[in-house]
């Protein structure tokens, strides 16, 4: 909900908060799969091998045969979710600073008379594979850049990318070099904002130009044809510029956390590694969750007395499955950010692998008795554990 502060159910598509760098005569404001495309297109032209087209900008479609083509899926995906016409599901493992993206939902079908409602009609697809689906190419993206006089086009060249592949190329002439300009100025005010203390933000508007700076800039970096395609565009049409260590700003430090996600997901998906690393994740998360949700439990000072305050003398394997369910530490794990259905899965799982610990008789139920002398091991061993990591990051902090 950072980006909009109104009732509507989404953000408008031309919002300064998720369009900071703003065009001049009410053409509106830039998108993120807009300027990704426009540095790609600028970084091609610098690579040819001819000076004469070094200044001009190549604009291929990149859904086709290159790698950038999952980071143009991130693009379109932060641009939705941006504008509140999805939703991301995630969950953030300890304290890390990237939430691990699981899937999309759409939750708005309202259009917005731009071209992102078209990719929003199939935007659980591309999060699916990271790429636009057969069918849907990247022609509404360059258009919109011609429409709103950014890259005018010069003319078209064919290139042969395989032996029985030609693709079309367009050339074009950066129309509106100020533009880039305006990025240069929401790098530069945004690292005041993050490094200078003194700094005034006039307009209240420099956390979303820093956020835009911060997405291109995590964009680039773990690109693949591009790569580092925004700082060597920007050192070269506008010096002087060197990219230098930007973030979310605090305000929108979830926000980051869950774009950062989205690109890491891309950059698994670009490096053909995806099937293995997915798997390996999945199985660590499992794993990690596991380990939290354990410590979570039982290092509660209130843990011990929920479970033996049964008036009963004896409690059966459903009713300590449904105590641990319904408990606190729960409902703290879903507030981490931990997908309700894992948290529930994981939960069941942990609460029958200790009862069946704990139940040393083996008689199916557990006795005040039972209970009281494993919770207080179990208590004890988690606060334990807690120390040691509390100590381990301590000693992080010094080192950093």
């Amino acid at each position: 909900k950072a980006y909009h502060d109104a009732d509507d159910d989404f953000v408008m598509p031309e919002d300064v908060k998720v369009c900071p760098v703003q065009l001049p005569n009410g053409r509106g404001g830039l998108t993120v799969t807009e300027c990704f495309l426009l540095f790609v297109a600028l970084h091609s032209g610098m690579q040819s091998p001819k000076k004469e087209f070094r200044e001009l900008a190549f604009g291929m479609d990149v859904t086709k045969t290159r790698h950038d083509r999952v980071m143009l899926a991130a693009a379109l995906i932060i641009d939705l979710y941006m504008r509140q016409r999805i939703a991301v599901n995630h969950w953030i493992l300890g304290e890390g600073d990237t939430a691990a993206a699981y899937a999309v939902e759409v939750l708005s079908v309202r259009s917005m008379h731009h071209f992102l409602d078209k990719y929003c009609e199939r935007v659980e697809e591309i999060f699916k594979d990271m790429r636009l689906p057969r069918g849907m190419t990247d022609a509404a993206i360059w258009k919109s850049l011609e429409q709103r006089g950014i890259l005018k086009h010069r003319a078209d060249a064919m290139e042969r990318t395989c032996v029985c592949l030609k693709t079309t190329t367009a050339i074009y002439d950066l129309e509106d070099p100020q533009v880039l300009e305006e990025i240069k100025a929401c790098y530069f005010n945004g690292a005041l904002l993050l490094y200078d203390r003194d700094y005034d933000d006039k307009d209240g508007l420099t956390a979303y130009r820093l956020m835009f700076v911060t997405i291109m800039q995590e964009l680039f970096r773990h690109a693949f044809e591009s790569r580092d395609a925004f700082a060597t565009v920007m050192r070269h049409r506008c010096p002087p510029f060197e990219a230098g260590e930007i973030q979310a700003p605090p305000a929108l430090a979830h926000a980051g956390m869950v774009i950062r996600g989205i690109v890491d997901r891309a950059q698994r998906f670009g490096s053909q590694s995806n099937t293995v690393h997915l798997s390996a994740e999945a199985a660590l998360y499992q794993e990690q969750v596991t380990d939290r949700l354990h410590d979570v439990f039982f290092a509660s000072p209130a843990i011990l007395q929920r479970f033996t305050s049964s008036k009963k003398g004896e409690m059966t394997r459903v009713e300590f499955v449904r105590n641990l369910q319904r408990s606190d530490a729960a409902r703290e794990l879903r507030y981490e950010g931990f997908p309700v259905e894992v948290v529930r899965s994981v939960v069941q799982e942990l609460a029958e692998r200790v009862f069946f610990e704990v139940d040393v008789n083996r008689d199916g139920t557990l006795s005040q008795e039972e209970l009281h002398s494993a919770f207080q091991k179990k208590h004890a061993e988690a606060t334990a554990r807690q120390a040691a990591l509390s100590k381990v990051s301590v000693a992080r902090e010094f080192v950093k």
